[in-house]
């Protein structure tokens, strides 16, 4: 008995969960208003809920960075945490180096949570250089054909001049008659994660008079 009259007298706020009934606290206080009828009097309790459904979208990304967590469909203040229960708050900027999960709520003007949303954020990994083989020199001018080699998985190479992508493979230049720079890369055909381009050389000397 002395336990439901702490409780009454503690729930004149509102509460913010489904886990007590009305029927439950009306029986309880016609219960002890028998026994106490001068000192207690029924209370209205607000059952309050925050059924904002919000909006996310994954990051993927090509290897490590910072990131900004966001997410859409509340109005209210939205809090990030680390844990699938909302117990580790996190700001929403977040440097990331492996795939992480991060949850989301939105907490309302009676600080009602609503229900927790997952956030991935997808760290792909970079392909290594390229290898490149032996360049020849051209004597005077010419053309010469351009290879290099990536032993990782679901990628291939990518040829470049100064602007423009060329083609994947080998690369065979045009008639060039002045030293010139291609660059390569690896590419992954699976997340389309490119390595850093690697300059490749072309020297045309001079013939000899």
């Amino acid at each position: 008995i002395i336990f439901f009259v702490f409780v009454l007298f503690i729930l004149k706020s509102c509460l913010c969960t489904d886990s007590i009934q009305d029927i439950a606290i009306s029986q309880n206080t016609n219960k002890i208003q028998n026994i106490f009828p001068k000192f207690i009097s029924k209370k209205n309790i607000t059952i309050n809920n925050n059924n904002d459904n919000l909006t996310i979208s994954n990051i993927t990304n090509c290897g490590a960075g910072t990131f900004t967590l966001t997410a859409s469909g509340s109005s209210n203040p939205l809090t990030w945490y680390a844990d699938a229960q909302g117990q580790n708050m996190v700001e929403n900027t977040q440097e990331v180096s492996e795939t992480t999960s991060f949850y989301v709520a939105s907490i309302d003007a009676n600080g009602c949570r609503s229900a927790l949303k997952k956030l991935d954020v997808i760290i792909n990994a970079i392909p290594a250089l390229p290898t490149v083989a032996n360049v020849p020199v051209i004597c005077g001018s010419g053309s010469v054909t351009l290879s290099a080699t990536t032993e990782e998985a679901n990628c291939h190479t990518q040829w470049y001049n100064a602007s423009e992508v060329l083609t994947q493979g080998t690369y065979r230049t045009s008639t060039l008659r002045e030293t010139t720079q291609f660059l390569v890369s690896s590419v992954n055909e699976a997340t389309h994660c490119e390595s850093a381009k690697t300059p490749v050389t072309v020297v045309v000397g001079s013939i000899p008079a």
